[in-house]
C-alpha cells in the first residue's frame, strides 16, 4: 500500500489508534482494511472533537433546548448559523449562578471568546472549557477511583498521608506530577 505508519497505540479494550503522515494515507489505509478485513476488523478515521465553551450567568428561563435559537438570534454580529452551537449541559456555579457548556465549532469559539454574548437581558462572558481530572488519592491526573492503583500521596508535600494530615513547612512542598515529569523528561 505505500503507507507510512508514524505512530501506533493499542488501547486497553482492544482498540488500535494508527496516525499517518497526511490525510490521504489514512483514507488508503482504512478503505484497504475495510474492503480485506471487513469481517474481522472495522476502520474508522477519527474526527477530531469541537471545542467546548462556558457561558457564564445565565438566565434561569434558558436551557439546553431554547439556547442555541436565543444565542444566534441575539448576537447578529457574529454571524452565527444553526448548528453552530450545541448546548450539553448546565451547572451551578459559584454564588449559584447558572451556567452553561456548549460545543462549537473552532471559528465560532474564536468569535464568542473575543466578546460578550446576550443572552435574553443577560451580557454573558465566555472561556475555555476544561476540565482536569485528579485523583485525590495518588495525586495524579487523568484516571478514575476504579482505575487507580497508586499509594495514598499528599498533593502538597508527596508524603503517605492525606491532605488533611500535612503538617510540612512551606519549604517542603513538592507536587508528586512535577517530580515524575522531571525525573523521566
Amino acid at each position: 500500500m505505500k503507507v507510512g505508519i508514524s505512530a501506533m497505540k493499542s488501547l486497553r479494550d482492544g482498540r488500535v489508534i494508527m496516525e499517518t503522515q497526511n490525510k490521504n494515507e489514512i483514507e488508503l489505509l482504512c478503505s484497504n482494511i475495510n474492503d480485506k478485513c471487513s469481517q474481522l476488523l472495522e476502520a474508522k478515521i477519527q474526527k477530531p472533537r469541537n471545542p467546548r465553551i462556558v457561558i457564564y450567568n445565565i438566565p434561569e428561563e434558558v436551557d439546553t433546548g431554547n439556547a442555541e435559537g436565543i444565542i444566534t438570534t441575539q448576537n447578529p454580529e457574529l454571524m452565527l448559523n444553526a448548528g453552530e452551537v450545541m448546548p450539553k449541559f448546565t451547572y451551578r456555579g459559584k454564588w449559584n449562578a447558572m451556567n452553561m457548556v456548549t460545543e462549537v465549532g473552532p471559528k465560532t469559539r474564536q468569535k464568542t471568546l473575543n466578546t460578550k454574548l446576550k443572552v435574553e437581558w443577560h451580557i454573558c462572558n465566555t472561556r475555555n472549557y476544561i476540565v482536569v481530572n485528579r485523583r485525590y488519592k495518588c495525586s495524579r491526573f487523568n484516571h478514575k477511583a476504579g482505575d487507580c492503583r497508586g499509594e495514598e500521596t499528599c498533593p502538597i508535600c508527596m508524603g503517605n498521608h492525606n491532605i488533611k494530615g500535612c503538617t510540612a513547612p512551606t519549604c517542603d512542598y513538592k507536587c508528586v506530577n512535577c517530580v515524575n515529569f522531571k525525573k523521566y523528561n
